[in-house]
């Protein structure tokens, strides 16, 4: 059932992004428009209409993982070595390293 809802917040996000096309667009490319935004509104309903049956046959609606929730869950891996971005990337200053007891905002100061 979640893919279902995503799918059909899929459909419906491409049919408003369409939508917003074809009322900015000229009219030689109104029609490819309105061809998508028909499919996406056929989607859209193929979608609402196997959702509704699923619940119909009180299908669950929601994920209901069988292990247990881990409130406090560890990382898996090691801490990475990341090296500073190259001084040629967005043409940024290098950044000095902040002393352990200066707030973030003081950095440069």
């Amino acid at each position: 059932m979640v893919v279902f809802r995503a799918n059909l917040n899929a459909e419906s996000q491409g049919r408003l992004q369409v939508t917003r096309l074809y009322e900015s667009a000229d009219d030689g490319v109104k029609d490819m428009f309105s061809f998508l935004i028909a499919r996406d509104t056929m989607h859209q309903n193929q979608w609402m209409t196997a959702i509704e049956e699923l619940e119909q046959h009180r299908c669950r609606s929601f994920y209901v993982p069988k292990e247990k929730y881990d409130s406090e869950p560890q990382p898996m891996g090691q801490i990475p070595a990341l090296n500073p971005a190259p001084s040629y990337v967005h043409n940024t200053p290098p950044m000095r390293v902040r002393e352990e007891n200066q707030p973030a905002c003081c950095i440069g100061l």
